[in-house]
């Protein structure tokens, strides 16, 4: 009886955590990404199916399953073995608590500023000596690199500078609400580093994913590569009851102090959950957006005015019915609204944002006003 007890106890301690699938997905899609355009249409199909399947796997709690599976894909695509984890023995614990205390010290003059102290506070609460196993925010911080940045941020706002105005290139920052805050994952190409209006994406994640997903798994991070392309600011928030039509206000005032938006120009996509979310902010204020997309998800309701529209769906999706959102476009098409409706016959529901993303992007900045 004992025994039985310690041996369910030491398989329950060895399920994998949120940290172990998130690594193991963000291999799978790095591997897929590289084989993408080489795959013959069978064995693609074969791919989307296998990947759906985990997915439906992760969503019932078979996390063992899951990285078993994500893992035999990634090296069927010619992944390496997994190599362990270097260990960093820096004490980033001591490293937190003295760039706190400096924060501390500071008082901001003005919103602005007052804004970028607390995303520096939050920034540097990611610096611990073991990174939480569940908080993404944490178990994919680089924090060689963060300590590094946050010397400068905080020397800069004890100047009564913003750190973060203009800055290039991929940052993690939280944005304060009136309960709690808001993290997102931004990326500015070199044109939004000039002070001349830049467009914005504003891209949200599907359910189980975070800030992280658009960045660093949907197409290993393709639209890092296509904001360079086109020169728009990349804005990745998490999605869940948080994001509202007021948050999404001040997340673009908040921006506004850091970024020459053009607010003519702001544009929407969302994959399954955020692909629904999009929906519900377009319908609530559809005059905000330029254009909105729709992957995998998207329209169950109508609406009574909305920019342009466009719902892809996979025939082979299990989870976002490829024939129920034809139908919801369908009637959305019939009440006047400009909606556009995609099916992809050999696509399933998460490889779908990999495969479409890049004409995506170029079908939401065809569209005019």
């Amino acid at each position: 009886m004992l025994g039985s007890l310690l041996l369910a106890l030491v398989c329950v301690s060895q399920l994998p955590t949120r940290a172990d699938l998130a690594r193991a997905y963000v291999r799978f899609e790095e591997a897929y990404a590289r084989q993408q355009e080489g795959l013959k249409p069978e064995r693609r199909r074969e791919l989307h199916q296998a990947f759906d399947r985990a997915s439906i796997a992760f969503f019932t709690g078979d996390s063992r399953q899951v990285l078993e599976d994500l893992e035999q894909l990634s090296l069927e695509l010619g992944a390496p073995p997994r190599a362990p984890e270097a260990k960093d023995e820096t004490n980033y614990d001591e490293m937190r608590i003295a760039a706190l205390v400096r924060l501390q010290r500071i008082e901001p003059d003005g919103e602005p500023l007052r804004l970028a102290l607390e995303t520096a506070k939050a920034r540097a609460a990611l610096m611990v000596n073991q990174p939480s196993t569940s908080d993404s925010a944490q178990f994919f911080c680089d924090r060689a690199r963060l300590s590094r940045d946050l010397i400068r941020e905080i020397e800069s706002l004890e100047k009564g500078e913003d750190p973060y105005r203009r800055r290039l290139g991929d940052w993690w920052r939280t944005l304060p609400l009136e309960k709690g805050s808001l993290p997102l994952r931004v990326y500015a190409p070199l044109a939004a580093t000039r002070d001349d209006p830049v467009p914005l994406v504003i891209a949200l994640h599907g359910a189980g994913g975070d800030e992280n997903m658009f960045f660093d798994a949907y197409g290993a991070g393709v639209i890092k590569r296509l904001a360079d392309k086109h020169g728009f600011l990349a804005v990745a928030p998490r999605v869940g009851l948080k994001l509202n039509d007021a948050t999404i206000e001040r997340l673009l005032t908040a921006l506004r102090y850091q970024y020459a938006i053009d607010t003519s120009r702001v544009f929407l996509i969302g994959h399954s959950m955020g692909a629904g979310a999009a929906f519900s902010l377009a319908a609530a204020k559809p005059e905000r957006y330029r254009a909105v997309a729709c992957l995998a998800g998207g329209p169950r309701a109508q609406a009574a005015k909305l920019p342009p529209l466009l719902v892809i769906a996979g025939a082979l999706d299990p989870l976002a019915n490829a024939d129920g959102l034809a139908k919801s476009c369908a009637a959305l098409q019939g009440a006047g609204l400009p909606v556009s409706f995609e099916r992809r016959e050999d696509s399933g529901h998460t490889l779908l944002v990999t495969e479409v993303l890049p004409a995506t992007l170029d079908w939401l900045f065809s569209q005019r006003p």
